[in-house]
């Protein structure tokens, strides 16, 4: 989120966004358990929606003047940033209306997004955005990918396969794009089949009508 926030929503990229892109953003959001706010709209969960957004802008204000003290610390961007103009969207609900470019979530969470109602307009949203252009592309990124191994590595890879599902397209589809991030795993053969079996893509083979390249390790 750090990286996220100096390189997308810090005053020297979203100045350059100005310039350059007309104003245009690339939102960010954390979407995981200890996202704000939970549950349905009621009067009572808008109250502590409410009370939640006070409390992130006193963060951000705080922020803010320790950072005029000590701009080398980069406090700045321990926090979400609640400026008018922000590219990180700090909220469940804003999240499910309109979502962002980049949505960072665990697969405990995204378990629970795929068969709940609240999310279902994120899915809805994505699906119709890969469906108005074949150029639209979901890329979809696993951090600390040697992790996923056994039965639990087994469970998510079928998670990601019901996330495809549920946006109409499959592993080898072209608007598909996996990205994952190891540093212990190799470039041979062993991890290329690894990798191809947990994202379900087809090793060597080009499908039809598919511009679709062999999968390779990446390495930061």
């Amino acid at each position: 989120m750090i990286r996220l926030r100096k390189s997308l929503n810090s005053d020297e990229a979203r100045n350059w966004l100005n310039n350059n892109r007309g104003g245009h953003r690339f939102y960010f959001g954390r979407y995981t358990g200890k996202t704000d706010t939970s549950g349905l709209k009621t009067d009572s969960r808008k109250q502590a929606n409410r009370i939640k957004k006070d409390e992130h802008i006193t963060a951000w204000k705080a922020a803010k003047e320790a950072h005029a003290q000590a701009p080398e610390r980069g406090l700045i961007y321990h926090v979400t940033n609640m400026e008018p103009d922000t590219a990180e969207l700090w909220d469940r609900w804003t999240m499910q209306e309109t979502p962002p470019d980049i949505l960072i979530t665990n697969y405990s969470m995204l378990n629970i997004m795929l068969f709940r109602k609240q999310e279902k307009t994120i899915f809805q949203q994505t699906r119709q955005w890969l469906d108005e252009d074949e150029n639209n592309i979901f890329h979809l990124v696993i951090d600390e990918m040697h992790t996923y191994r056994g039965t639990a590595g087994t469970e998510v890879a079928y998670l990601l396969r019901l996330l495809l599902d549920k946006l109409g397209r499959h592993p080898n589809h072209k608007q598909i794009q996996f990205l994952a991030s190891s540093a212990s795993m190799q470039e041979n053969e062993k991890t290329e089949e690894y990798l191809t079996s947990f994202f379900g893509v087809e090793k060597t083979t080009t499908p039809k009508n598919s511009d679709y390249s062999p999968i390779h390790p990446t390495h930061p």
